[in-house]
């Protein structure tokens, strides 16, 4: 927020979500205000050309966690698209049907190439940005991620009893074989021992 010297809040007020490191987030030049990733960070001088960006639907959710032996569940998403992906506006849910009732990711959102981002299912005893506004259920779920304009099922996993401590997920990454994960990797590439 930009605020004027009495206190007042200025002209500026920018919610803003998940950032890709290295990178910037600007107002594109000639637009018409609109913000957008940006190519480089350019301190002190005009924006740079805003970033071109993959399709959402190559996003995954890749591993889950419903029986934490301690804190939130949790889920990861993975992008499988060589350019970065605009996540704001995307809804996870364990509703089976429509109307979308979950709160979206945060706008001005970004998951870098190749890279993952974790959420806390923890039914919103958190407000940040990667809490979710639900809890996982360890006797199985169905979690759907959705674009919202216009509504699109971008993936889906269904998933049974979750034993404590033990996660599942794609393997290799954002692939069609989900497996039980003796070794949780949220945020990281997931593996098998």
């Amino acid at each position: 927020m930009l605020f004027r010297s009495d206190g007042a809040l200025a002209v500026l007020a920018l919610p803003y979500g998940f950032q890709i490191r290295d990178r910037s987030v600007g107002v594109v030049e000639g637009g018409a205000g609109d913000w957008a990733l940006l190519d480089a960070p350019t301190p002190g001088l005009a924006n740079s050309a805003p970033s071109a960006l993959g399709n959402a639907s190559r996003v995954r959710i890749n591993e889950w966690m419903a029986d934490p032996g301690s804190g939130a569940d949790w889920i990861e998403l993975y992008n499988a698209d060589p350019l970065p992906v605009a996540l704001g506006g995307l809804v996870f849910t364990k509703r089976t049907v429509l109307p979308l009732t979950n709160r979206p990711i945060a706008a001005l959102s970004f998951l870098a190439p190749d890279d993952y981002l974790q959420f806390y299912a923890s039914g919103l005893a958190k407000t940040d940005a990667n809490h979710l506004d639900f809890k996982l259920g360890s006797s199985g779920e169905t979690l759907t991620l959705y674009m919202t304009n216009p509504i699109t099922l971008l993936d889906r996993v269904i998933f049974g009893t979750q034993n404590t401590d033990i996660s599942q997920g794609r393997l290799p990454d954002g692939g069609p074989v989900i497996q039980t994960l003796t070794t949780p990797s949220p945020g990281a590439s997931n593996f098998q021992l």
